[in-house]
């Protein structure tokens, strides 16, 4: 993601990363990586954070990416939370096809997918919604409307109690 912003800064998109949650091992190559590429200015690792400063976060950014990966031990994430609260804040997303993420994004439809470690895709795909705030919108409301529809607690405690209903019936 840090490459993809140096190279969006290049073709002369303004931006600010805001890089949140734990860094772990993470956090020295991710400072030299932004100092590498001159993006001191516009990036900003502000660690973990608490979920009502998180929302914030979310409220004020204009996209959400989240390019994760396979790591080299096969360890990966299942559906990110992280994801599927951005959705449901109504911010366009880019992603990955990783894991369980194709359970809940559809490419092009409520969100857009980038290949994993694509850093020209991933800027690819930031730039297109920056260029297109129609598209930006249309799949940030898609996004919105399909974890609301989707990933309702109530709606799905409704249809496990019928369910169980069933079953025991």
């Amino acid at each position: 993601l840090v490459d993809a912003c140096a190279i969006l800064t290049r073709r002369g998109v303004p931006l600010h990363l805001d890089i949140v949650g734990e860094e772990g091992d993470q956090k020295d190559d991710l400072a030299a990586r932004i100092a590498n590429h001159g993006l001191t200015g516009a990036v900003t690792i502000s660690g973990p954070m608490t979920q009502p400063a998180l929302v914030d976060v979310y409220r004020s950014a204009s996209v959400f990416c989240l390019p994760c990966r396979v790591a080299a031990d096969g360890d990966r994430d299942g559906i990110p939370n992280v994801l599927m609260e951005a959705m449901a804040c109504g911010l366009p997303v880019v992603t990955t096809p990783v894991s369980g993420i194709p359970e809940l994004l559809t490419d092009r439809v409520n969100g857009l997918f980038v290949p994993p470690d694509d850093a020209a895709a991933t800027a690819d795909a930031l730039h297109r919604l920056y260029s297109d705030p129609p598209l930006a919108r249309q799949l940030a409301r898609a996004a919105q409307e399909d974890v609301r529809t989707r990933f309702c607690g109530d709606r799905s405690a409704a249809r496990l109690i019928d369910l169980f209903a069933a079953v025991t019936s």
